[in-house]
């Protein structure tokens, strides 16, 4: 789970700055008709960076409600003494493959976030670089 909480992190700082960015080339904006064109999409490409870096953060549930490790699977249990239970009723190869379960969950939510967040960098530097030509020809 420190993956998922890593991935996020790495979400909500490119959305703030995006948002940042975004608003901060907004309020210069340019008499320059090239200019403010590309003022516009660049912020464009900010906003869509942060659209898209904002799904990266949308929890994502285990298919397994079973589980003996993932929280949901834990809740649904009903009571302590029925978690205690099902613990106990596991062996060796149960507790493994109750592991390697959840691992194989964890890495499907973490490669899911991690490809949201590249396509939100792809778009943020998209949006730097228009924004660097903006202010350059400005």
């Amino acid at each position: 789970n420190h993956y998922v909480a890593v991935a996020d992190a790495k979400a909500i700082a490119l959305v703030g700055a995006n948002v940042t960015f975004g608003a901060l080339l907004l309020a210069a904006s340019p008499n320059d008709t090239l200019a403010l064109i590309l003022t516009w999409i660049a912020t464009a490409m900010f906003g869509a960076a942060a659209l898209i870096g904002s799904v990266a953060l949308y929890p994502r549930l285990s298919k397994n409600s079973s589980s003996t490790i993932y929280w949901e699977g834990i809740a649904n249990r009903g009571s302590p003494e029925n978690y205690f239970a099902s613990l106990r009723a596991l062996d060796e190869t149960g507790v493994e493959r109750a592991y390697a379960t959840e691992n194989f969950y964890v890495s499907r939510v973490l490669q899911a976030k991690y490809r949201i967040t590249r396509w939100c960098i792809i778009l943020s530097v998209i949006g730097f670089i228009l924004a660097f030509i903006r202010i350059a020809i400005a």
